[in-house]
């Protein structure tokens, strides 16, 4: 089955079978400004949460955590480690009375066109086996050119590509 992608507005949406996956052009934004344009640019990534809409399973990802101080940070590696995300989360989820979810995670990668690595599949294995949701997860890297998006749940042997989409295809800066 192929995956139907489309950018309006600068929001990104994939079609994931049946369902929708709507991305926040303002997220996007931000994510872009974490992209490792320079030699010595860090790692970067954090918590991907959104809304889900109950009659039609579409997802719309609205909400991100950032790099904060306990997470590990190098060239090559992003170690999500900070209470920070979780807490943020908690508050979501609570103050939308359960409505906001989690969707997967987001890190940026020092290539042009991003590939997960076994270090970023292993950690999808045990967020996904951690998170006692029997659900998918979304998980996002953000390179110099494009972003790649992902699927990931243990009914999959690996992670399956989703969508593929150049930053300059969405008309953000």
């Amino acid at each position: 089955m192929k995956t139907a992608v489309s950018v309006e507005r600068g929001e990104m949406i994939i079609e994931d079978g049946h369902r929708k996956l709507k991305f926040d052009v303002k997220m996007l934004i931000q994510i872009k400004q974490y992209c490792q344009t320079k030699t010595d640019d860090l790692e970067a990534g954090g918590v991907l949460a959104g809304r889900e809409n109950i009659s039609n399973e579409n997802l719309i990802i609205e909400y991100m955590t950032f790099p904060a101080s306990n997470d590990i940070r190098t060239r090559t590696k992003y170690i999500r480690r900070d209470i920070f995300h979780g807490e943020f989360f908690q508050k979501l989820y609570k103050a939308s009375e359960g409505t906001i979810r989690y969707i997967g995670e987001w890190h940026t990668h020092p290539e042009d066109f991003p590939q997960y690595s076994y270090t970023d599949f292993q950690n999808w294995k045990k967020i996904f086996q951690q998170s006692g949701i029997d659900d998918y997860h979304y998980h996002l890297i953000a390179g110099r050119k494009e972003v790649a998006v992902w699927k990931y749940s243990d009914k999959l042997k690996a992670p399956w590509i989703l969508a593929r989409v150049a930053w300059d295809k969405m008309n953000i800066s």
